[in-house]
């Protein structure tokens, strides 16, 4: 069968799986995390800008977005994205037959297939990436000047709009400008023209430049000193990087990627044009990403998911095929795929906890966190009103994490602007929370909402009281996998 075909029949396939599973699951504790940006819009939070939540207030149409809302939005974009890899392809020249191919490299890797099926800043940065690079490549390629100008300029507007979801946006654009180095102007406003397509990029991400600075780089010391304590060096993160981009990419999907990476290394310094480019874009992202994973403790596989999406449009170019044999791309394909399905599996059926009888231990499962919310909102909901009728006065939600307390509010089942983190157990990082409910601010009565992975009870709250308690469980498979506590506190 044709690529194309392929590619059309694995879409259609995913897609329905998706908005399957959109019927079926809550929020992720990161996707909530997200939605409650959108009811505190910033340019900058914490852990990323704030395109994301902007995104997510304009799907709940200046609320919160329900989860199903949501899901049906990130399925069809989920859907979309290999489907840019395969435009962006077309614009560095690969011919009709075989630019789907780079979407087949998308949809075999697990964490494109199954991890944008979220609302993260992941799902806005991949396809404006991979747009970046085809319309940087066509520029590159470009005789005529004007063209290769107006190709270059949308490259870097892209580049830097995924900037505003995610930082490593910047990277690209980074790559942008070691590319320029390339080419040789003898006229000087030729060489301000050139340097200048990548005005629109620089642009784009000015105002998030402009916040990080007033707010003295909060954003940037969150993510490299305050959660970076244990960080260094060692053969722990080695292991966590390699073993993560196993799992993420695939077994087989890793081997083939990695002989891509290998080819372009070693061939591209005699490259020019397109081949030139994507070796940069490779190399220029793919390092500092590669050396924060090693030295990060707590960093995800998922961080150097950018510095492989050149490679899937690599894949599609005539000069490569052959890198990858025919026999191990239908492999690497055929297991990716199966594997993305057997993690949707897992999440959507009791199967795991059902069969796996001792082994399985609920609190790892990141399944029971797109689960626990469904029935456990409504039960918050309900006490939150009782208390406030009770008292007059509405009831402020303490959580012993962002986890436990983005849920809560992005699930609705607090009043808006009314939940918060504790900050009062050892060794915890003040969060986004804090800035948005700090301590000064909490009233009379308290509603402390925790489960399992987490003390069940909060270690001290002064004077205050504890009159209230309740339990909920979530049972998969005929057993129960996560427990919440609710408790009035006044």
């Amino acid at each position: 069968m044709a690529p194309l075909r392929w590619l059309l029949l694995l879409s259609f396939l995913l897609f329905g799986l998706r908005i399957f599973a959109a019927t079926r699951l809550g929020f992720g504790d990161a996707e909530a995390l997200y939605v409650v940006y959108g009811l505190h819009l910033r340019l900058v939070h914490l852990d990323h800008p704030g395109l994301i939540g902007l995104v997510a207030l304009l799907l709940g149409v200046g609320a919160a977005p329900s989860a199903l809302r949501l899901h049906f939005a990130t399925a069809l974009a989920a859907t979309v994205v290999p489907w840019s890899g395969v435009l962006a392809a077309r614009w560095l020249g690969a011919p009709p037959a075989l630019a789907p191919l780079a979407g087949l490299a998308l949809v075999a890797a697990p964490e494109i297939t199954v991890g944008l099926f979220a609302l993260t800043p992941d799902l806005l940065l991949a396809p404006l990436w991979l747009l970046a690079l085809g319309a940087w490549g066509r520029g590159l390629s470009q005789s005529e000047e004007s063209k290769a100008w107006r190709w270059l300029s949308l490259g870097s507007l892209l580049a830097g709009l995924g900037a505003l979801a995610k930082v490593s946006g910047v990277l690209l654009l980074a790559a942008m400008g070691a590319s320029l180095l390339d080419l040789q102007c003898r006229s000087p406003r030729k060489a301000l023209c050139l340097w200048g397509t990548l005005g629109p990029g620089v642009l784009a991400c000015l105002p998030v430049l402009v916040a990080e600075v007033d707010g003295g780089f909060e954003m940037l010391t969150h993510r490299l000193v305050s959660t970076q304590r244990e960080a260094g060096f060692s053969l722990r993160n080695a292991g966590a990087l390699l073993g993560g981009q196993i799992g993420y990419l695939s077994p087989l999907v890793a081997v083939a990627a990695t002989l891509l990476a290998y080819w372009l290394v070693r061939q591209g310094r005699q490259f020019a044009g397109v081949f030139r480019w994507l070796f940069l874009a490779f190399v220029v992202s793919g390092l500092p990403l590669g050396v924060l994973c090693l030295w990060s403790r707590v960093a995800e596989p998922h961080w150097l998911a950018p510095a492989w999406l050149p490679l899937s449009l690599l894949f599609s170019l005539p000069k490569v095929q052959g890198v990858v044999g025919a026999r191990l791309s239908r492999w690497a394909l055929g297991s990716g795929v199966v594997l993305s399905l057997l993690v949707h599996g897992w999440t959507l059926t009791d199967l795991a906890p059902r069969w796996l009888g001792n082994l399985y231990e609920g609190r790892y499962d990141l399944a029971n966190d797109l689960l626990l919310w469904e029935g456990l909102s409504p039960k918050l909901a309900s006490l939150r009103a009782q208390v406030a009728a009770e008292q007059r006065a509405e009831p402020v939600a303490v959580a012993p994490h962002w986890i436990v307390a983005a849920q809560a509010r992005a699930t609705g089942a607090v009043a808006r602007a009314s939940t918060v983190a504790c900050l009062g157990f050892p060794g915890s990082i003040p969060d986004d929370f804090c800035r948005w409910e700090p301590p000064s601010q909490w009233g009379a009565p308290l509603l402390w909402v925790s489960d399992d992975r987490f003390p069940l009870s909060p270690p001290s709250l002064g004077s205050r009281l504890r009159v209230h308690q309740e339990e909920f469980e979530l049972r998969r498979g005929g057993r129960v996998v996560r427990r919440a506590r609710l408790e009035v506190w006044r």
